[in-house]
C-alpha cells in the first residue's frame, strides 16, 4: 500500500534536517520542502542563518505556520549548535534542550538523521496505535513506550512512516472503521 517509507525531510546534514523538522511542526513536509531552499539560499550552517538575523529568517519561512515562533527557535538553535562546536546533539536528552525541540522532534532526529532506534509519536501515530490496539495509551509517551516493546527493532524506521501514512490515508481523524483491522484480529 505504501512502498516508500522514508521521510520527505531526509537530508544528509543533521543541522539542515533539524531545522526542517522544527519547521514541520503543524505544517506539511511538502510545504517545508518548498521553503527550505529559500531559507538556506545563503548557506546551510548555523553561522549563515545567524548572519541573516531573525527578521530575515522569518521572512524566508513566512509561507509556513507559526513562522515568527519558528524563526526565534531557529536563531536559538543556531546559537546552541555553535556553542557545541557545530555538532548537532545525538541523544534524546541533549536534543530536547534545544529551543523548539520537543520529544517528537528529538525522536525524529534520532531515527532519521542518526539511524538510532526511536519511535516519534505524532497525531497520526497516536491515533492509529490507539484505534488498532497496536500500542494504546493516553499520552504520546505511553504510546512510544509500548511501540518500543511491540515493534521489532528492524522495523523501527519503516514503522514510523507506515503508521503516519496509514493515519493520513486509511485511519483518518474522522475514521469510518467498518473494515479496519484491530491488533486483536491476529
Amino acid at each position: 500500500m505504501f512502498p516508500t517509507t522514508t521521510t520527505e525531510l531526509e537530508h544528509e546534514d543533521p543541522f539542515v534536517m533539524l531545522i526542517g523538522v522544527v519547521l514541520s511542526a503543524r505544517c506539511t513536509d511538502a510545504a517545508v520542502s518548498k521553503c527550505l531552499p529559500k531559507l538556506f539560499a545563503n548557506g546551510e550552517t548555523p553561522q549563515d542563518l545567524l548572519k541573516l538575523g531573525q527578521a530575515e529568517v522569518a521572512k524566508r519561512i513566512s509561507s509556513i505556520t507559526y513562522y515568527n515562533n519558528k524563526s526565534r527557535y531557529i536563531i536559538g538553535i543556531c546559537h546552541e549548535i555553535i556553542k557545541r562546536n557545530n555538532i548537532v546533539p545525538r541523544t534524546l536528552e541533549e536534543l530536547e534542550t534545544l529551543p523548539g525541540v520537543g520529544r517528537k522532534t528529538a525522536n525524529i532526529m534520532l531515527l532519521f538523521a542518526f539511524d538510532q532506534i526511536a519511535f516519534p509519536v505524532d497525531t497520526h501515530v497516536f491515533r492509529v496505535c490507539n484505534c488498532t490496539g497496536l500500542a494504546p495509551g493516553k499520552t504520546p509517551r505511553e504510546v512510544e513506550e509500548k511501540l518500543k516493546i511491540r515493534v521489532p527493532k528492524h522495523y523501527a524506521q519503516s514503522s514510523h512512516r507506515l503508521l503516519i501514512l496509514y493515519g493520513r490515508h486509511v485511519c483518518k481523524a474522522r475514521p469510518k472503521c467498518t473494515g479496519c483491522f484491530k491488533v486483536t484480529d491476529f
